[in-house]
């Protein structure tokens, strides 16, 4: 009798829980500054804006950080780049 190995879900891939602790983190505070984190929602892994995020304004619905790619899609940032945006005093 053969064994087979299956493959590792996502959830057993290396770094799968210290992004999604991140995410999390990322997420609480764009909620503390009013806004709400999304993440595209293409599964595609050879989508550009696969594994993207933005901010968006709950009381408008729209994207808060813009880019040049916005036509094609809102979702243009990196975790680390959305809460940089969160993290400037500026903001």
């Amino acid at each position: 009798m053969t064994t087979t190995q299956r493959e590792p879900t996502r959830e057993q891939e290396p770094g799968y829980a210290e992004h999604h602790a991140r995410e999390r983190e990322v997420r609480r505070q764009a909620k503390d500054c009013g806004y709400v984190l999304r993440r595209s929602r293409s599964r595609d892994p050879e989508a550009p804006d696969h594994g993207l995020y933005n901010l968006f304004d709950p009381s408008t619905g729209g994207a808060v950080m813009a880019h040049n790619d916005a036509v094609l899609s809102p979702f243009n940032w990196s975790l680390e780049q959305v809460s940089d945006y969160l993290n400037d005093p500026r903001t």
